[in-house]
């Protein structure tokens, strides 16, 4: 079949490259179709349980998604003239587009004992002592968030916009308008403030998202030309070495953009993968065309037994890396099964690039003088030839003891992974040296988590809104929540606002409450209250402490509800934004895990059945897990846990990892077919001596192209490319120390039994 292939494509170069052409011209239309997104939208979305208890808070109560926090410092405190200007800010935020309603210190309310009637606390700037209001604001609160700090020096206000600005692409023009607002306000006074908040970090990963793509990819391109550079030693062999890998880069991404597909902090890293994995192949076919043309070969007869040669092992690698993709279908994400598809399409396009591309770059470019020199000519490299057929005589001779050192490294590096957790932080895709990120920080210092775990609270029967017997019930779970495992949590909810009027001297009747609550703009008032009015919202303010430990808490508390009965109301279980991160994120890492081992089990049955050989499938086993089980013991040891980026390293590292077995299983093949009377050690020897220097150069293509995510801003991103390398290098270390040994004790074993039922 591959041998027919190579003929046709030889024949026929000027088709090919009209069909490359066609390809590419598609491929631009798609890319100026690309949209970059941060995946907060998707990843968490499903028809799970917890998904849809979210889905019902959201359509009853406010969510806190789209409020920003605009942190303002000042080093000398808040003076009149300070003052004044912070209400200025106040009313021109107000003024935006969207903006519902800003909550700042010219919102806080005290009662008038005399008139019996709310008024605000800084009605009256000019007469009043700054000291005694900034002290009273301190102590006021309707939204468990502390407005000032403590030295008088930070303030902060909290602006919500209309839920459509949750979608990130409507809020682009809001926190345009925030962010010159506060620009100018930072210019014109003493005073410098800050944007901060959940819309604007999720702005700032797309941002990066965006940026990454060019640069990465420009990067890996560049490293891999390098490295091409340095084995081959030749400037036209890299150059040629790099056509089909930048074809294959581009037909890539403009698939994602032809079918939709946005660019977000999951599979941001995909494109470069193509382009090093094609690289990788690339320089699989580059060793053998240069090993045919110095054997005497004539051009066509060269490329045509060398494509012949390497095409199966670089589909059948295709193939694999093509299925490590494709099991992360089993996520429940629609972004992570996305990268499913796009993954597994994209290789496969990558491939199509490599087996057609790169035969024709290399017949038609032969013909030159300067590059049929290159092919031609020795390279230094092969003076090893005579150390490295010593080093794997040595490796066979010693086979037994580092089989079974493999084995029991093996066996421990499980041992040791098996307490893995998983870990999730809403930020972690971005650097926690980011200055929204350090203004978040700095602002819930003195102001408290502006995150929340949500208790939906329903009305039984029917019931009355503001009746005393639900008011008190959910006093007495607010209570018992704020003094639960002695935390003191910052809780809030209707009976915050009964215990601010007691606070003022003031009665906590229905008629008081009413009086707050009609204040209250809509995106507050919602945050209290349903808004059907059927019911209350219950919220514990917690900090993102991480996902295990977050839903480890949210049980604990659902147990403390549970141990105070109701009648009047019906405490739902723990939802919001912080609760369901923390839940689906547990559940979406498992479900990658699950991945993983989907992929461990069916790329050593597929290598199986492509050479007919059960015992290769069990050989390509060991090599390629002992890598991932080291990495999950590192993980475990380390503290890390198991987060979105080590999953998704460690399932699509292992499908290109085993890439490097196949090439070997495939020289083995090739090396038995031509010589059939030789003994097993001697051809074994054979194929790694013709194979090792491609799998050296291959891993260093992967590692050098995969480095260039260190340029990157994202934590994630760096995460999962470091940990693909080092998946990579020990893949090395498996095939080339590990899995001669195995393939002949294993091939010995089978002649033993052979020998024993003739």
């Amino acid at each position: 079949m591959f041998a027919g292939f190579a003929s046709l494509v030889i024949r026929h170069p000027l088709s090919v490259i009209g069909m490359v052409f066609c390809a590419l011209v598609a491929a631009a239309l798609g890319m100026s179709q690309l949209q970059f997104d941060d995946g907060y939208e998707g990843i968490f979305s499903s028809r799970t349980p917890e998904y849809q208890r979210y889905l019902a808070f959201k359509r009853g109560f406010s969510d806190t998604s789209t409020n920003i926090a605009i942190l303002v410092r000042s080093s000398t405190g808040f003076d009149t003239a300070a003052l004044h200007q912070l209400q200025e800010l106040a009313l021109d935020v107000h003024l935006l587009d969207g903006v519902e309603a800003v909550f700042s210190l010219f919102s806080l309310q005290r009662f008038n004992t005399d008139t019996q009637e709310l008024e605000p606390v800084f009605q009256d700037l000019e007469g009043e002592d700054l000291d005694r209001l900034i002290e009273e604001a301190a102590q006021t609160s309707f939204s468990g968030l502390s407005l000032i700090s403590d030295d008088g020096k930070k303030t902060t206000l909290i602006v919500s916009f209309d839920d459509a600005y949750e979608r990130l692409r409507n809020a682009q023009r809001g926190l345009d308008g925030l962010r010159q607002l506060t620009g100018a306000f930072s210019t014109a006074t003493s005073m410098e403030a800050v944007v901060s908040g959940l819309l604007p970090i999720r702005e700032r990963v797309v941002q990066q998202v965006r940026l990454d793509q060019p640069v990465i990819n420009l990067l890996g391109a560049i490293l891999g030309f390098c490295v091409s550079l340095y084995i081959f030693k030749s400037v036209w062999i890299a150059l040629l070495n790099g056509v089909a890998p930048v074809v294959a880069l581009v037909l890539s991404l403009g698939f994602l953009g032809l079918f939709g597909f946005n660019i977000n902090v999951i599979n941001t890293a995909l494109p470069v993968l193509i382009l090093v994995l094609a690289s990788s192949d690339c320089t699989h076919m580059t060793y053998e065309f240069r090993n045919q043309f110095r054997a005497g070969s004539r051009a066509e007869d060269a490329i045509h037994t060398a494509t012949t040669e390497t095409a199966p092992a670089c589909f059948l690698a295709s193939i694999t890396t093509a299925l490590a993709f494709a099991s992360l279908s089993f996520s429940s994400s629609p972004i992570i099964r996305e990268l499913a598809i796009g993954g597994a399409m994209s290789v496969l396009l990558g491939l199509g690039a490599v087996l057609l591309i790169h035969p024709v770059v290399f017949l038609v470019a032969s013909r030159f003088r300067p590059v049929g020199a290159a092919l031609t000519r020795p390279l230094s490299a092969d003076t090893t030839l005579k150390e490295r057929r010593l080093l794997f005589e040595w490796l066979l001779a010693r086979k037994t003891p580092i089989v079974a050192c493999g084995l029991a490294c093996g066996g421990v590096a499980v041992w040791l992974s098996l307490p893995l957790q998983t870990s999730y932080r809403f930020f972690e895709n971005i650097n926690p040296d980011d200055h929204l990120v350090e203004a978040l920080a700095e602002l819930e210092a003195f102001s408290g988590p502006m995150t929340s775990i949500e208790f939906p609270v329903a009305i039984a029967g029917r019931g009355d809104l503001l009746a005393a017997q639900q008011l008190a019930e959910i006093g007495r779970i607010h209570e018992a929540l704020e003094e639960f495992e002695n935390a003191a949590f910052a809780v809030t909810s209707v009976h915050t606002l009964g215990r601010f009027l007691q606070s003022q001297g003031a009665a906590n009747s229905p008629e008081n409450l009413n009086a707050v609550l009609e204040i209250l703009p809509p995106q507050y008032l919602h945050r209290i209250i349903r808004q059907d009015r059927d019911g209350y919202l219950l919220s514990v303010l917690v900090p993102d402490i991480g996902s295990e430990r977050l839903i480890a808490l949210s049980q604990r508390l659902w147990r403390e509800i549970e141990r105070h009965p109701t009648s009047a109301i019906d405490i739902a279980q723990p939802t919001g934004l912080l609760s369901l991160s923390a839940e689906r994120s547990d559940k979406l890492i498992k479900q990658l895990v699950l991945s993983f081992l989907a992929a461990a089990l069916a790329c050593p049955l597929l290598i199986g059945f492509w050479f007919r050989r059960v015992d290769f499938a069990v050989f390509a086993i060991i090599p390629n897990l002992l890598p991932v089980v080291m990495i999950g013991a590192w993980l475990h040891l380390s503290g890390n846990d198991l987060q979105f980026a080590s999953a998704l390293a460690l399932t699509i590292a292992f499908g290109i990892a085993v890439d490097d077995s196949i090439h070997v299983f495939n020289r083995l093949d090739l090396e038995t077919k031509r010589n059939a009377g030789r003994r097993t050690q001697e051809v074994i020897v054979a194929a790694m001596v013709r194979v090792s220097p491609a799998l050296i150069t291959t891993t260093v293509i992967l590692s050098a192209g995969l480095i260039t995510v260190l340029w990157s801003d994202m934590p994630m991103i760096e995460y999962f490319g470091l940990l693909c390398i080092a998946t990579f290098f020990l893949a090395l270390v498996t095939d080339v120390f590990l899995l001669p040994g195995l393939v002949s004790l294993g091939t010995g074993r089978q002649r033993k039994l052979l020998d024993r039922s003739e």
